[in-house]
C-alpha cells in the first residue's frame, strides 16, 4: 500500500514518469515482559522500465542493519531518554531506481525520534524526488512506526555493487529513544528481523525479487554479576557465573591472569579505565568456548593479552590491547578425530 500511494504521488508531480520502490515493513513479535521482542527492516526494488537492461537480481543482495547487534548495558548508564542510531544498508544492488522504508516497532520499549537519509545515500548522486519521512510513535497501543523513501527521476539510477561499496552502502538512518530499562539480571531484547513475508526486493510492482534478509538485534543488558560489588576480583566473579550471564567489571586495575572456561559477556564499564594488568602471563586465557563476549577493557603487560584457544563466535570488541609481548593470539590446528578451531572473525575494534 505505500508503495503504491508513493508512486501515485510521484506521476501526479512528474506525468509519464513510471516508479517503483522498494518496500521496508516490520512485524513486532513481542510481549510486555521481561524479554522483548522488536521488529525492524527492510527491503529494496528495481525499476522495469526499457530500454534500461535489467539485471537479473543476485540473492547476494542484501538488506540489512549496522552493526547487527545493537548491545547496550544498564551499568554503562543506559535507561529511559538515552537515544541511539540504526543504520539501515543496502548491498551488492544493481539498477537501483527507488527505495521505501517502513520500520514498526514496540512503542512500550521505544520511540523513534528521527529519520534522516544517510550522508552515502547513493540515489542523492542522480537526479531525484525526495520524500518527507513519516513518524507515528502512537500508531495503535503497542506499535509505532518510522517511514522513509527516495525516488531516481528516470531514466536515472544507481548501482550499489559490491565491486564499487564492498561493505555496502547505508541509506537510511534512525534514532531511537531508549523507554524502558531491565531489573537486575535481565535483559530487555528486540529482535530485529527483516527476513519476513513484508520485506521484499520488486523489479517491479508485480515482481518479487530473491535477496538475503540479515536480521539485526537490540538488546538492553543488565549485568547479573558485578565486579567489585558482589566479587572482588573478575576470576571469582567468572567462577561464579553460570553460562550465559554477564559478568561487568566497574573502574579500576585489576591485576590478574584471567581464565574464561564458559560461555558469558565479560563487559567493562569503559575500556580507557578497566585495566586488566596481565602480570608478564597472560591476560585472558579463553579456551573451548562458543559464543563468549569481551568488551571494554585495556588489556595490557601481558605476554599474551588474549590467548584463544578452540572457541567459535567469539566476540573481541571495544579494547585497547596494549603493552604486551603478543596482543590477541588465536590457535587453530587439526588433530587426529578433531578440529580444534578458533573463529575469531569477530575479533574487532580493538586497539
Amino acid at each position: 500500500m505505500p508503495c503504491e500511494e508513493i508512486n501515485k504521488n510521484y506521476k501526479n508531480c512528474f506525468p509519464g514518469i513510471i516508479l517503483s520502490a522498494i518496500i521496508f515493513s516490520l512485524l513486532f513479535l513481542s510481549a510486555y515482559t521481561e524479554s522483548y521482542t522488536v521488529t525492524l527492516y527492510a527491503s529494496k526494488n528495481q525499476q522495469p522500465i526499457t530500454p534500461i537492461i535489467m539485471s537479473a537480481s543476485d540473492p547476494s543482495a542484501e538488506i540489512r542493519f549496522d552493526p547487527q547487534t545493537y548491545r547496550f548495558f544498564v551499568e554503562r548508564g543506559i535507561g529511559p531518554g538515552y537515544r541511539f542510531n540504526t543504520t539501515i544498508e543496502l548491498y551488492n544492488v544493481t539498477n537501483l531506481f527507488a527505495w521505501q522504508i517502513r520500520v514498526y516497532f514496540n512503542n512500550t520499549l521505544l520511540n523513534a525520534t528521527n529519520v534522516y537519509y544517510h550522508p552515502d545515500e547513493p540515489i542523492h548522486k542522480v537526479n531525484h524526488i525526495e520524500v518527507a519521512p513519516i513518524i507515528k510513535n502512537d500508531y495503535n497501543e503497542t506499535h509505532g512506526y518510522v517511514q522513509h523513501a527516495i525516488s531516481a527521476i528516470y531514466p536515472d539510477y544507481v548501482n550499489v555493487t559490491a565491486d564499487d561499496y564492498p561493505l555496502g552502502v547505508g541509506i537510511c538512518i534512525i534514532e531511537f529513544e531508549v523507554l524502558m530499562k531491565p531489573s537486575t539480571g535481565k535483559t530487555s531484547e528486540s529482535k530485529l528481523t527483516l527476513d519476513n513475508s513484508d520485506t521484499c526486493l520488486r523489479k517491479d510492482p508485480g515482481t518479487i525479487i530473491p535477496c538475503t534478509k540479515e536480521n539485526g538485534l537490540y538488546r538492553l543488558i543488565s549485568a547479573n554479576i558485578r565486579v567489585p560489588i558482589d566479587y572482588p576480583t573478575i576470576q571469582e566473579a567468572i567462577d561464579a557465573a553460570n553460562p550465559n550471564e554477564v559478568v561487568f567489571v566497574y573502574n579500576g586495575s585489576y591485576n590478574e591472569n584471567v581464565v574464561i572456561n564458559k560461555t558469558l559477556m565479560l563487559i567493562g564499564q569503559d575500556a580507557n579505565t578497566v585495566i586488566v594488568n596481565g602480570t608478564n602471563d597472560t591476560a585472558i586465557n579463553i579456551s573451548s568456548v562458543n559464543n563468549a563476549i569481551v568488551d571494554g577493557f585495556t588489556i595490557t603487560s601481558a605476554n599474551y593479552g588474549i590467548y584463544a584457544y578452540n572457541c567459535r563466535n567469539l566476540t573481541v570488541s571495544g579494547n585497547f590491547i596494549i603493552g604486551n609481548t603478543y596482543g590477541i593470539y588465536t590457535h587453530c590446528y587439526a588433530e587426529a578425530g578433531m578440529i580444534s578451531y578458533c573463529d575469531n572473525g569477530l575479533i574487532t575494534r580493538n586497539k
